[in-house]
């Protein structure tokens, strides 16, 4: 096995293409890249490669790249499909699993709660939505229609728990 590092990568038909510095400074141009299927990245310029050797077939069959350009994971089970280390979809052994692109994320907590940047999704409804649903009226012709006396809409913006399932119209 050789470690090189990596020139560029291109895209091609069953296989991506690599040039890369080995050893004694060893040129490898548009050598064989072969990744999972289902998985593909284009690693940077710099990246270091793994290559394994056989007679003059010279194939890539894994990249790494320095602790900074990726992100970091605080727990065994963790894992991350990443472009940096602010840019990532993280699977956290707990069963949390956070997007994030720089300074923005969303995570799914293992409670079902979701999470978008610091606010909880649950209380963006709950102070948007049924605030607005809460002081709706269906005004008649001739009369003043009020804010909904239903006991149900005056408890739907405060009850822990509320979920919208099996709804139908009237």
């Amino acid at each position: 096995m050789i470690k090189v590092k990596i020139s560029s990568v291109s895209e091609h038909n069953y296989q991506k293409l690599y040039t890369a510095i080995g050893r004694g400074a060893e040129e490898f141009n548009n050598r064989s890249y072969f990744q999972h299927a289902g998985f593909t990245s284009l690693p940077k310029a710099n990246t270091v490669g793994i290559v394994i050797e056989d007679g003059n077939t010279f194939t890539m069959v894994a990249t790494a790249d320095p602790l900074t350009g990726r992100p970091v994971l605080a727990s065994a089970g963790d894992a991350a499909i990443y472009s940096d280390a602010d840019t990532y979809v993280m699977v956290k052994d707990d069963g949390e699993i956070e997007i994030a692109n720089e300074n923005n994320s969303i995570t799914l907590k293992a409670n079902g709660d979701i999470e978008i940047g610091n606010a909880n999704l649950d209380k963006l409804v709950k102070q948007a939505v049924l605030t607005t649903l809460a002081a709706h009226t269906h005004p008649v012709s001739g009369a003043v229609a009020g804010v909904s006396t239903d006991a149900g809409m005056i408890a739907l913006p405060t009850a822990p728990g509320n979920f919208t399932q099996n709804t139908e119209a009237d």
